[in-house]
């Protein structure tokens, strides 16, 4: 017969094994937390490397060179002339002391909307523009990012860009943007769509998968950090610019491993 006591024993520690852990809260939730600790410390060491890439082209690049960057078929040069094709994309990019500075003009037309609603919309889209210059700090870059309203929507070369800003939701685009902001985390979210279509005009492709552009050569699979090019609706210390966007953007200047 075997012994009592083990009867009354064993169901306690049953309980106490299922209860490990709770008081802090759900395993869940715990999981999360130490997913996104992890996350940041590998977006720490991804910022190191954009940083390291950054300063390793600066080596290689005199103080003062300053071109306007043609994006091209072939990838991003600077342009054999001052002004660049209107249909293309493009940003100027210099050596200043303080490091490399990516230089863009957006000319913000505002079709339909009141002109009182025109200032709070773009007073809103403005805010956003802080947010992502320090996502390009992490990396040693400076983005000299300016917004203007536009009452005229003429066609504009590259470093400006004429785009049209819609006061309702649907898809933005690197064209077109659509605003959505009336509550603190709306706006959040559209300025990280702002985030991303700009990258397009430094000529970032996109990175997640479409079923509509089955041809798409890279598809991104990072998480925790996310890449900006293709899963860009994370919190804003877990998205982030990969090397291969630095290298991308300073590639007129420098070849870099």
């Amino acid at each position: 017969m075997k012994n009592p006591v083990y009867f009354l024993i064993l169901p306690a520690l049953l309980v106490l094994v299922s209860g490990c852990g709770r008081s802090n809260g759900s395993p869940s939730l715990r999981n999360n937390e130490s997913d996104d600790f992890i996350g940041e410390i590998h977006s720490a060491e991804v910022q190191a490397q954009g940083r390291a890439i950054a300063t390793q082209c600066e080596g290689q690049v005199p103080l003062a060179t300053k071109c306007n960057v043609l994006i091209a078929p072939e990838g991003p040069r600077c342009a054999d002339s001052g002004s660049l094709p209107i249909d293309r994309d493009g940003y100027t990019l210099s050596r200043e002391a303080d490091g490399f500075h990516l230089g863009l003009r957006i000319h913000l037309y505002l079709p339909g909307v009141a002109p009182n609603r025109a200032d709070v919309v773009l007073d809103k889209v403005r805010s956003c523009v802080p947010k992502i210059a320090d996502i390009w700090s992490r990396y040693g870059l400076h983005l000299d990012l300016r917004l203007d309203r536009d009452a005229n929507p003429a066609q504009y070369s590259p470093p400006d860009f004429a785009i049209q800003l819609f006061d309702r939701q649907a898809r933005s685009n690197s064209r077109n943007y659509y605003f959505s902001g009336e509550t603190a985390f709306e706006l959040g979210e559209f300025c990280k769509v702002v985030l991303h279509e700009t990258g397009h005009l430094l000529g970032l492709p996109d990175e997640y998968a479409d079923v509509d552009v089955p041809e798409r050569k890279f598809i991104s699979t990072e998480k925790r950090p996310w890449s900006v090019m293709a899963d860009n609706f994370h919190v804003w210390q877990l998205l982030d610019f990969y090397p291969r966007h630095v290298r991308a953007v300073l590639a007129p200047f420098c070849h870099l491993n």
